[in-house]
């Protein structure tokens, strides 16, 4: 039993979050946790407005039941075990969560209202589309690359998924402004929509018009990415090509930086690649993230490669020099994730650390007082991270949450914490085998800033007493377990 003396008299209230384990003879549990912005209720823990916002990741236990999240500009997708979709943010794109609901935002995930079950959608800005269990091809929100007959006369304007193309090979989906590319089970490319910058990369400078058809691109493609008008593909010899628009930011004008093009080729068209181009005459590309101002790319030998500008220090170089070309980020060879986000990047190493670099603010996952990163910075100690997806207001990453041997015979409802209320000593009871798992305790605020921390070895008499004087408000105690899962513990004064 551990002791915990407020020296203040107000009362405190506890409310245990209870963890809940679907195996207990597993040895590790997949959480998500998110921080940054939460001015569209991205967070997705059911609070609103940007005074929720999070400047470290916090564990948000809402969206542990998730197997996949895609994360748009100004909202958020969840694909559950069953691969039912959910959604959550910002709605007021008529659609564009696929909810069926004229309300502006959701704070916390929200069931599609059907019985679809889906292998994989990405959504961005105004419209999402999907790939169904079935392998067809779906797309709903404002699409105003696909004519009618749905929706008004400029495109499709739908509140519920529809489908958009027949063919039942697809497995793969990325989407753009106004465009939408598509991966089949033959490894082929193929592209619908708006053809502006030369995005659907048919070969067709002059096409201006809107392709409601499937156009084929390439073969022999293992992965694509696409933001706004600019694309991205990793072919099987592990070459990155790309074509679309190749200026930078959303108001800048001549800055031909997003291709990343070197001596490979010199085409005329050094604006707009209106066909697959090679990014470079390098091998061994795995992985990409684009967004309007910068590219992150991971190649198989665990380097970091980065392009576009580099106003905030999101290239890593350690400066604010823009390049057009790729550049290896440091030198480390062992990143095994990345993403990016407006003028912000972020990777994850093979040991489970997770880096970020870029412009201030939450959402970098540093903290409160955070100034520019010109090189790659490590977010807290915990090395728990697989995969991290980001907005330009905020980030979710995916964490591997070892379970202590001794929670494996223990329900978390034997940890016990009394009296309740109290205006003194807060006990933690815990069973004999948890009590060597305990490696710090903390309180926090909501914010996820530390108020207090326990790092000394615990007083035979398991009697803490934590010095600030806490003011009226609402506090977290975490219990950290020797192998970084954390349980906590809501305080309300």
């Amino acid at each position: 039993m551990y002791s915990i003396n407020i020296k203040n008299k107000f009362k405190l209230i506890f409310a245990l979050f209870i963890l809940q384990f679907s195996n207990l003879s597993s040895q590790s549990k997949k959480q998500y946790y998110s921080w940054g912005s939460n001015a569209n209720s991205v967070i997705g823990n059911g609070q609103s407005g940007s005074s929720a916002s999070l400047p470290t990741p916090q564990h948000i236990n809402k969206l542990d039941s998730f197997i996949e999240i895609y994360t748009g500009q100004t909202h958020v997708y969840a694909k559950d075990k069953n691969n039912k979709l959910w959604a959550w943010g910002y709605n007021g794109i008529k659609g564009v969560l696929g909810i069926n609901s004229n309300q502006l935002e959701f704070n916390e995930p929200t069931r599609i209202d059907n019985n679809d079950e889906w292998k994989t959608i990405d959504t961005k800005f105004d419209f999402t589309a999907g790939i169904h269990k079935d392998g067809t091809l779906w797309a709903w929100g404002r699409f105003l690359g696909y004519p009618p007959p749905y929706g008004g006369s400029t495109g499709m304007d739908e509140t519920v998924p529809v489908k958009i193309d027949s063919n039942t090979n697809w497995i793969d989906v990325e989407v753009g402004y106004n465009h939408i590319i598509a991966l089949n089970s033959k490894g082929e490319l193929w592209s619908m929509g708006e053809n502006t910058a030369g995005s659907l990369g048919i070969s067709n400078p002059r096409l201006s018009d809107i392709s409601k058809r499937m156009n084929f691109v390439m073969s022999n493609v293992l992965k694509i990415e696409v933001f706004g008008s600019i694309n991205y593909a990793i072919d099987n010899k592990n070459q990155l090509y790309t074509w679309g628009s190749n200026t930078r930011g959303y108001n800048i004008q001549g800055d031909n930086i997003l291709s990343g093009i070197n001596e490979c080729y010199h085409p005329m068209d050094s604006i707009r690649y209106t066909f697959p181009h090679k990014v470079s005459c390098q091998y061994g590309w795995k992985d990409i993230s684009a967004n309007n101002f910068h590219v992150l790319a991971l190649k198989t030998d665990g380097t970091i490669w980065a392009w576009g500008g580099n106003e905030y220090g999101q290239l890593g170089y350690v400066n604010s020099s823009n390049s057009d070309t790729p550049r290896m980020v440091g030198n480390s060879t062992d990143w095994k994730s990345i993403s990016t986000s407006g003028t912000r990047s972020y990777a994850i190493k093979e040991n489970g650390t997770l880096w970020s670099w870029g412009r201030k603010g939450f959402e970098l996952g540093q903290g409160i007082n955070t100034t520019d990163q010109y090189s790659p910075k490590q977010v807290g100690n915990d090395s728990f991270w697989l995969e991290i997806f980001c907005s330009d207001l905020h980030c979710v990453a995916s964490a591997n949450i070892k379970i202590p041997l001794a929670l494996l015979s223990n329900n978390l409802e034997n940890v016990q914490i009394y009296p309740n209320p109290t205006d003194s000593d807060v006990h933690i009871d815990l069973p004999e085998n948890l009590k060597s798992e305990v490696s710090q305790l903390k309180i926090k605020d909501l914010h996820g800033q530390n108020i207090w921390i326990n790092n000394s070895v615990i007083p035979n008499n398991g009697k803490i007493c934590i010095s600030p004087i806490l003011k009226s408000g609402i506090y977290i105690l975490e219990i950290q377990w020797t192998n970084n899962q954390s349980n906590h513990y809501k305080i309300k004064i």
